[in-house]
C-alpha cells in the first residue's frame, strides 16, 4: 500500500459565488426610506453594491489561491510511506527424518521517505513570477473598475442636479395661469382652426369629436392653446396621417381630453424622457415642447400623460382635475 500526502487548495468557483450573491441580496432586500446622498456617498455605495466589483474581487481571492500554491509547491517538500507484508505456508521434507513437515512464514516491512525537488527547469520559479503577476493584475482591473464607476457615478450625478435646475427654471419660466370657464368644444374649435390647413399640408387629417356635452373646464385659454397645439405638432412631426382628438368625462368626473395619432412611437427607452426639460431627439428640437406643456398642466393642478405608445397609435392625455 502507498499513501502520499499532497496538500492543495479549493479555488472558489464564479458561478457558485455570483449565486451566493444572488440569493444573499434577494434575502436582504427590504422597504427602506428614502435617503439623500451627497457625490462622495454615492460613488462609495454605487463602489460597493457593484456586481463587476465582487467578481472582480473573487478573480483576486482566486490570484491569491494561485500564488500560496505555487509556494507551496515550490517549497513544500514531498512524504511518502509505504508498508507491506506477506505469509507463506505449505509442506517440505525434513532431510533428517525424510517425512513431511508443514512450515509458514510471515514477512513484513516499513518505510518512509521525503524529498524536495531542488531544480525542475524554472518551473516552480516561472510559476511564482506568474501568480504574482496575475494578483497584481487584478488588484490593479480592481482599481480601474472602480475608477471607472466612481466616474460614470460622477456624471450621473452631475446630470440629476443640471436637470433638475433646469426644471426649477422652466418652472419659473411658466407664468401662473388666468384661469376662467372655458368650453372644450370653443376651445377644440380654436385648436382645429389654428392647426387643420396646417396639418393638411404635411397630409394629416385633424378631426375632434366630443363624446360628452357640454364639457367645461377652469384654465387659462391661452396656455391650452399652446398645449394642444405642441401636441399636435409633436405627431406631424412623428408621420401621422391621422390625428384624433376626443373629449370625455373619465370615471372619476373629470375632463380628460386625449390626442391621438399614428405616427412614429416613442421608443421605450426613451418614455422616461420625454417631460424632461431641454431633452430631445429632433436634430432641430430644443426639448422645450412637452416638459412646458406638462409644467403648464400641473399650474393647472392637472396632469398630461403618455397613455399609450406603440406601433399602432401614440396616446397623450390631458386631466383637468
Amino acid at each position: 500500500m502507498c499513501i502520499i500526502i499532497t496538500m492543495c487548495m479549493m479555488k472558489a468557483k464564479h458561478t457558485f459565488f455570483i449565486l451566493v450573491l444572488f440569493l444573499g441580496a434577494l434575502n436582504q432586500v427590504k422597504a427602506q426610506d428614502t435617503v439623500t446622498m451627497d457625490l462622495k456617498a454615492c460613488m462609495h455605495y454605487a463602489v460597493e453594491h457593484s456586481t463587476k466589483i465582487r467578481i472582480q474581487q473573487a478573480d483576486n481571492r482566486d490570484a491569491q489561491i494561485d500564488r500560496r500554491d505555487a509556494i507551496l509547491a515550490a517549497f513544500t517538500p514531498e512524504i511518502s510511506g509505504n508498508t507491506y507484508a506477506y505469509s507463506n505456508f505449505g509442506r517440505s521434507i525434513d532431510p533428517e527424518t525424510n517425512t513431511y513437515i508443514r512450515t509458514t512464514s510471515f514477512h513484513n516491512g516499513y518505510s518512509l521517505s521525503g524529498g524536495i525537488v531542488l531544480f525542475n527547469g524554472f518551473q516552480a520559479v516561472n510559476n511564482l513570477k506568474i501568480t504574482k503577476t496575475a494578483k497584481l493584475m487584478g488588484f490593479t482591473k480592481e482599481q480601474q473598475l472602480e475608477d471607472q464607476i466612481c466616474l460614470a457615478t460622477m456624471e450621473a450625478y452631475c446630470n440629476v442636479l443640471y436637470h433638475t435646475e433646469l426644471e426649477k427654471a422652466l418652472q419659473a419660466q411658466v407664468a401662473q395661469p388666468v384661469r376662467k370657464a372655458v368650453m372644450v368644444d370653443e376651445l377644440m374649435e380654436r385648436v382645429m382652426r389654428l392647426n387643420k390647413a396646417k396639418a393638411a399640408e404635411q397630409g394629416t387629417t385633424l378631426t375632434y369629436n366630443a363624446k360628452a356635452n357640454d364639457l367645461l373646464i377652469f384654465a387659462d385659454e391661452g396656455q391650452m392653446m399652446l398645449v394642444f397645439n405642441n401636441l399636435i405638432k409633436n405627431a406631424i412631426q412623428a408621420g401621422a396621417n391621422s390625428i384624433r382628438i376626443t373629449a370625455d368625462l373619465n370615471s372619476e368626473d373629470q375632463t380628460i381630453i386625449r390626442v391621438t395619432n399614428n405616427g412614429k412611437p416613442i421608443p421605450l427607452r426613451q418614455i422616461d424622457e420625454i417631460f424632461v426639460p431641454f431633452y430631445t431627439t429632433k436634430p432641430n428640437g430644443t426639448g422645450i415642447g412637452l416638459s412646458l406643456s406638462r409644467q403648464i398642466m400641473i399650474k393647472h393642478h392637472g396632469d398630461l400623460r403618455l397613455e399609450q405608445s406603440d406601433e399602432n397609435m401614440t396616446i397623450f392625455a390631458v386631466i383637468f382635475k
